[in-house]
């Protein structure tokens, strides 16, 4: 089937209402589009507290992190657990620290 057959011509109506329907088709959905993502931005921040997927945001603290990294945030959780998360008994390390560099 041809958009343009030849009985059509010389004005070829039905190719060019169906070449203008596709073009108004393609500047509706051009143009709409930064309002839907607008829209889904806004809800997805209302809905999370941040406009990224939450896939998206994992992927990316993930792709940030080194393992030895990763072993420093295990082992800083671990003694967080022990201290109990309490932040008076763990400020006396800086204390301490202190001192020292007085001396």
């Amino acid at each position: 089937m041809q958009i343009f057959p030849i009985p059509d011509k010389p004005w070829y109506l039905p190719g060019f209402a169906t070449a203008c329907a596709t073009l108004a088709f393609t500047l509706i959905g051009f143009g709409s589009l930064p309002f839907w993502l607008l829209w889904e931005a806004r809800r997805r921040k209302a809905k999370n507290g941040h406009a990224m997927p939450l896939r998206a945001l994992e992927d990316a603290q993930q792709a940030h992190i080194s393992a030895a990294a990763k072993a420093k945030e295990r082992e800083q959780a671990l003694r967080e657990e022990k201290i109990g998360g309490d932040l008076e008994s763990a400020s006396h390390v800086e204390q301490v620290e202190m001192e020292n560099s007085k001396n």
